[in-house]
């Protein structure tokens, strides 16, 4: 577990996190800064930060679909997500399997 951080910054995170729609994350950049949202360890140097940031770094595209699916008798909405990675990122090909 990694606690989270207690400076200011997490206050602008969570904003950040509260401010998020559907609509905007249909981008792949946009996509990125709101997984980079929750690497407490980014920029510590650290290689958990590093090996994040490196799984963030690559994603190449996305693309989201809406979709509605029976659940116990009733229509959900939701979104069908693909995400377009760049293998070489990842550590091995099991964790570009866990990231997605």
């Amino acid at each position: 577990p990694v606690r989270a951080p207690l400076a200011a910054e997490l206050q602008w995170r969570l904003l950040a996190h509260l401010a998020l729609n559907r609509q905007r994350i249909t981008k792949p950049e946009a996509l990125k800064l709101m997984l980079s949202l929750y690497n407490f360890l980014s920029g510590s140097g650290s290689p958990a930060g590093r090996a994040n940031e490196m799984r963030v770094e690559s994603i190449r595209g996305s693309d989201f679909e809406p979709v509605t699916r029976m659940m116990i008798g009733a229509p959900v909405r939701g979104a069908e997500t693909t995400i377009e990675i760049d293998e070489t990122r990842f550590a091995s090909i099991g964790d570009a399997h866990l990231f997605g």
